[in-house]
């Protein structure tokens, strides 16, 4: 896990789902980088990682990769935290550089989107 110190104001979380765990990231309005985490996938997950990403500013706006499957529970999750989730597609494998694909380049992407 990375991190900068907390910041006040809104910060932005995308995440890349897979079904054991969820790998996020904090952008700043600006889109730097703020923090990255790896936390556990499920109802406990899902808390803890609204928390991490709480400490750290007020998430109004997330990005989720996988709505529609690993990602589906963290999205209704968040949205009933009142929470705007924003679907956020895969990124395409020929627009990745060699070795690029990772889930904090996922992530990154979709807290950028």
């Amino acid at each position: 896990m990375s991190t900068m110190p907390c910041i006040d104001g809104e910060v932005i979380l995308g995440v890349d789902t897979h079904a054991d765990t969820h790998t996020a990231a904090l952008v700043d309005p600006l889109g730097r980088t703020l923090a990255t985490t790896t936390i556990g996938a499920g109802r406990r997950g899902h808390r803890a990682l609204l928390r991490w990403a709480s400490l750290r500013g007020q998430v109004k706006v997330a990005g989720v990769e996988g709505t529609g499957s690993y990602g589906a529970g963290l999205a209704r999750f968040l949205a009933l935290e009142g929470v705007e989730v924003i679907e956020v597609t895969r990124p395409a494998r020929k627009g990745r550089h060699l070795g690029e694909r990772s889930a904090v380049v996922v992530c990154l992407a979709a807290a950028r989107d």
